[in-house]
């Protein structure tokens, strides 16, 4: 992605496990990325190296580069699916404290939007 991306840290950051299995058609929809188009898109994904092996897909908003969510994956290989192995995200949203059930929810929602992944191994 040719976005030009500096991230803004987050003030009370948590991290926790996920697990999830992606197939390859998502895991090269979230390695792509979405960059805004108008001035009116409020969020941007961005995908960077992480550590050995991983990918970092960050969720943040698109003027202020805030990140809201960072999805750390796993890509695939030796005949085993990518993995979405960890999900890390604001816990202090203005007053309210977000769970792991609410980032996840919103994490899917927003890269199911953005992006069109399907997320096929959370079922509906």
């Amino acid at each position: 992605m040719a976005l030009e991306f500096t991230p803004e840290p987050m003030d009370n950051p948590t991290t926790e496990a996920w697990g999830l299995q992606i197939s390859d058609d998502d895991f090269e929809k979230l390695k792509g990325g979405w960059e805004p188009e108008q001035m009116e898109d409020k969020w941007m994904i961005v995908s960077q190296p992480s550590g050995k092996d991983r990918i970092a897909v960050n969720i943040a908003r698109s003027w202020t580069h805030e990140i809201f969510f960072l999805l750390t994956i796993l890509p695939p290989k030796s005949g085993e699916g990518a993995k979405i192995e960890s999900i890390l995200w604001e816990t202090k949203n203005g007053h309210q404290r977000e769970s792991k059930e609410n980032a996840i929810k919103e994490a899917v929602m927003l890269c199911k939007g953005m992006l069109g992944v399907k997320f096929e191994s959370l079922g509906a």
